[in-house]
């Protein structure tokens, strides 16, 4: 294939009519050779494809070139370009996943991507019967979206009682099974509507029957503890500590975690918390569902010895909760005290890595 690189290596010192030019004999040499799979390296090949899309969110992520450039209809992968990975090493285990998935999915131009029934805009007594019948023993997926009310905050804005009720929370999604989800939005209930979801949401998250998977839990157990005065009982799932037991060195949001253990493009972009509400609930449902793929894919990956560890750490996200609500005494004193002893030692050990390094 065609490669431009310009000068200086800057995107920006490419012209318009080199860029069509590039483009057009791009698009004649990938109808020339036909692939299945079209591997973008890198965030300049990527808007090529996609535009406006953010490199870090939709590296992994499988889907069809826009219907405008040299990559419409292809199926598609994107992942960093190698002279980054190269500068910046610890993109590679992510490279190394993404060359992975590409592999596997380059002997087939078929897009298979998860399917999904999402509910944002259940009623009522739909959603009362749904929750106060959740099976007991049947896991339950929750994400909230939003954070502590306005008067938790102090942040000066008037209150009255439907603004205390959005302001921070505006919905929440629930998920028993990753094929289906659906959520709860706040602002399409009346007061009567609300309480009585409200209710039924308070009562399933009390439930000591029904195991609890969330990703980053102890945010959500504090703002629901904190704020709204609902625990959330019985938290035996946290993505966020189960991928870390696997691949420490990973970044442990939502998005990364599943570029690796789904196949769901990315979804967490602008267009789900800057579009419309209805964007929001939908982007909610769908957190809940791959949370809980997420989990279940890591049941039968982890080894003895991590899921041991891992239990442990959830058995510490109790008192860690506790302390969140309730605060620690913290002695500055002696901590700065034992921040010095630490550097103090640190810096020997430093100076001889060093040492060794410019040796070698």
């Amino acid at each position: 294939l065609i490669t431009l690189r310009p000068a200086g290596n800057t995107p920006t010192t490419i012209t318009t009519d080199e860029k069509e030019s590039a483009s057009t004999a791009l698009s004649s040499d990938i109808t020339l050779f036909n692939p299945s799979l079209v591997v973008l390296l890198g965030s300049e090949t990527l808007s090529a494809a996609k535009p406006k899309a953010d490199l870090s969110g939709w590296r992994g992520s499988l889907f069809v070139g826009d219907q405008y450039g040299p990559f419409q209809g292809r199926k598609c992968i994107a992942s960093y370009h190698p002279t980054d990975v190269l500068r910046e090493y610890e993109l590679f285990p992510l490279f190394k996943f993404d060359l992975k998935r590409a592999r596997e999915e380059g002997s087939n131009p078929a897009l298979t991507l998860p399917t999904r029934e999402l509910l944002p805009s259940l009623d009522c007594g739909t959603l009362v019967h749904l929750m106060d019948n959740w099976p007991a023993g049947q896991r339950c997926s929750v994400d909230i979206e939003g954070g502590l009310p306005a008067d938790s905050v102090n942040d000066g804005v008037k209150k009255d009682s439907k603004r205390r009720r959005y302001i921070g929370w505006r919905c929440v999604s629930l998920c028993g099974r990753p094929s289906k989800a659906f959520a709860i939005a706040w602002w399409k209930f009346n007061d009567v509507e609300f309480a009585l979801v409200y209710q039924s949401f308070a009562r399933l998250m009390l439930r000591a029957d029904v195991p609890k998977v969330l990703q980053n839990s102890l945010y959500d157990s504090f703002v629901m503890s904190y704020g709204y005065h609902i625990p959330i009982v019985n938290v035996v799932e946290d993505t966020m500590l189960k991928s870390w037991e696997q691949y420490c060195e990973l970044p442990k949001g939502l998005s990364t975690i599943a570029s690796i253990y789904t196949r769901e493009p990315h979804w967490k972009d602008e267009s789900m918390y800057q579009d419309t509400s209805e964007n929001l609930a939908l982007g909610c449902c769908k957190d809940t569902a791959v949370t809980l793929e997420i989990c279940n894919a890591l049941d039968s990956i982890l080894s003895t010895k991590a899921n041991e560890h891992y239990r442990k750490n959830i058995q510490l996200l109790r008192p860690a909760l506790y302390m969140e609500l309730r605060g620690i005494k913290y002695d500055l004193d002696s901590v700065s005290k034992k921040i010095a002893e630490v550097r103090a030692e640190l810096l020997p050990l430093g100076l001889r890595l060093s040492e060794l390094a410019s040796q070698s």
